[in-house]
């Protein structure tokens, strides 16, 4: 195999120079081990790069999935309470004062779920009936939903 490499004219003219002095020989092995250490360090670096790249985005999807999991959980939560809310019978009466106080009590009342405001939305005008605002009961006036 030496000799086919040194028969070829550039290749042998190459590796004549080379042999010819100890500093040449010693330069191309440090080349050499320069080369394959580079080459080496190239593959590691793309594998690495990619093995974090897949780790993140499945870090960011289980994160992704876990806020979108506590907020489906929120949403019903908050439809179970504004359900129970609406089913009690002081709706049927239709008294707004007695409305009013339902819904400030209920406020007060909640130790699992925080109201902050409870409203009764006459869906056909659009407008706020009964709030558990005290301020915006006092004026007993209609607010329009736009």
């Amino acid at each position: 195999m030496r000799r086919y490499l040194s028969s070829l004219p550039v290749l042998g003219t190459i590796i004549a120079v080379v042999r010819s002095s100890f500093r040449r020989k010693l330069t191309t092995a440090l080349l050499v081990v320069f080369l394959i250490i580079s080459i080496g360090t190239v593959g590691l670096y793309v594998q690495v790069g990619g093995l974090l790249e897949d780790n993140v985005e499945q870090s960011m999807t289980a994160a992704a999935e876990t806020e979108a999991d506590e907020l489906r959980e929120w949403c019903g939560k908050n439809r179970l309470v504004a359900q129970l809310l609406s089913e009690h019978p002081v709706f049927e009466d239709g008294d707004r004062t007695e409305v009013r106080e339902y819904l400030q009590a209920q406020q007060g009342d909640r130790s699992d779920t925080e109201i902050v405001r409870a409203y009764v939305i006459d869906r056909r005008n659009q407008t706020v009936s009964v709030s558990s605002d005290g301020e915006m009961g006092t004026t007993h006036r209609r607010t329009r939903l736009d």
